[in-house]
């Protein structure tokens, strides 16, 4: 395996099945951390 950095918003059990679902505080405060990180 590679190494990597999993960053993102939402629970990874979720993903890429048919309930997958984020709440929007989740979306918000991922963008949030994002820009601060990135700036």
């Amino acid at each position: 395996g590679v190494p990597a950095v999993n960053f993102g918003p939402g629970d990874p059990t979720f993903a890429h099945k048919q309930d997958e679902h984020v709440p929007m505080e989740h979306i918000t405060r991922c963008e949030r951390q994002l820009k601060e990180w990135l700036a």
